[in-house]
């Protein structure tokens, strides 16, 4: 049975809070003094102009991480800015190997990180975070990598120590990213939206936008690469009316999350056998075909969570 969720992309606002969450304030000079490195003339410990470290403001210049940026994402002279500090240096632990398996983040303090972006990053403990070393070294003034994403989309190459990057190993390319990185898109291949990654700092898409996907299952589901299906689900989902270039018919109810989780009753004979709750799932996945729709509308399938307390996968790996 498919799983309940199974493609999921980074979101425009929770990809650039991140970013933005890790610059703090924009270029600043370095200094070397009696009480350690510097950073904009800050304690190392703050790596920032302001006492709300990273992911807040500061009052001089390079007031923020889109401080070298020109008007409407046009790059400024500065940007991407040089490496201002080694987070090493800077007494700053590398984040465990749990969080970072292959290296590239350090934990800041919570104190200095925003409260309004540190839901996106990895806890190294209770007392810090883990922040990907290119948004410290350059207190946020970076640029990523270009690369190419699934799809043959244009993308950028993203930490790993970002749960929401590690957490799509199965699907993100590594393409020409570095180790502790994952290249992910410009555009969500499915729903067509930005997902922001392309336009943080200075930076701004190459290619235009992609056409949008074509739909399928009487516009219930849309075509999608089958190699952009994690977990070998793409095995269980038929081609529909899509073309025949290795897309499969991916029920939109599985993509998109506003659509997921709709409980049902299952039909008359699954009832009997024991099994008593269920997901809509657009009928022409081949996998639901023959169970009968149940509670669910026309053109749904009811399929179980459960049968005889083995969980199926509809109703998510944790049911």
């Amino acid at each position: 049975m498919i799983r309940k969720q199974f493609v999921r992309w980074i979101l425009v606002s929770t990809c650039a809070a991140t970013a933005v969450a890790a610059c703090g304030a924009g270029a600043q000079t370095t200094e070397t003094g009696s009480a350690g490195t510097n950073v904009g003339g800050s304690t190392a410990a703050s790596m920032s102009t302001s006492s709300e470290g990273i992911g807040g403001t500061s009052t001089g210049a390079g007031s923020n991480a889109l401080a070298s940026s020109g008007a409407g994402g046009v790059p400024g002279p500065a940007c991407p800015g040089p490496k201002l500090a080694d987070p090493a240096k800077l007494g700053l632990k590398a984040c465990p190997t749990y969080v970072c398996q292959d290296g590239g983040g350090h934990c800041v303090p919570n104190a200095l990180v925003g409260a309004d972006v540190a839901g996106f990053l990895e806890k190294c403990n209770k007392d810090s975070l883990c922040v990907p070393d290119p948004f410290i070294e350059t207190q946020g003034n970076f640029l990523l990598t270009t690369c190419t994403a699934v799809m043959g989309y244009e993308g950028r190459c993203l930490s790993t120590c970002i749960p929401m990057v590690q957490a799509r190993d199965a699907v993100l390319k590594q393409d020409l990213c570095a180790d502790s990185e994952l290249c992910v898109p410009c555009y969500d291949p499915v729903k067509n939206v930005s997902t922001g990654v392309c336009d943080l700092t200075c930076d701004m898409p190459k290619q235009p936008k992609p056409l949008p996907l074509p739909t399928c299952c009487g516009n219930r589901g849309t075509c999608v690469q089958a190699a952009i299906v994690p977990d070998g689900a793409a095995a269980k989902l038929g081609v529909d009316s899509c073309p025949k270039d290795g897309s499969v018919c991916a029920p939109n109810e599985l993509i998109d999350d506003k659509q997921n989780g709709t409980i049902c009753q299952p039909s008359a004979i699954l009832l009997a056998l024991g099994v008593d709750t269920g997901v809509c799932v657009a009928d022409c996945v081949p996998a639901v075909k023959g169970l009968g729709n149940g509670s669910c509308p026309a053109g749904y399938n009811c399929a179980p969570c459960d049968v005889f307390g083995a969980n199926t996968g509809a109703c998510g790996p944790d049911w």
